[in-house]
């Protein structure tokens, strides 16, 4: 839907002896660049999506100590012991 200064301007250019042809194309040109825009392929937004990239990320921890982190293996507490060796001699009676 064009917008009522998309409107005018198309008038202005017709006043100015412009012809459908040049309007059309100049029309089709602003489409294309709202389009492109609204879909993030404008060469702008790329030139800023770019820069974006290029910022410093921050510094993430080495996998390696990641994996380390994950293959300890699990150690129940003093009181957790304590309390399943009770659960087992107490099944032990019969």
């Amino acid at each position: 839907m064009l917008s009522l200064e998309t409107v005018r301007e198309a008038q202005a250019m017709l006043a100015d002896g412009a012809s459908h042809f040049e309007i059309a194309r100049d029309l089709q040109i602003a489409l294309t660049s709202v389009e492109w825009i609204e879909s993030g392929r404008h060469p702008r937004l790329r030139e800023e999506q770019r820069q974006e990239r290029l910022q410093p990320r921050p510094i993430r921890p080495h996998k390696a100590a990641k994996r380390k982190r994950r293959r300890q293996p699990y150690r129940p507490s003093p009181e957790t012991i304590a309390a399943e060796c009770e659960r087992l001699r107490s099944l032990r009676v019969v």
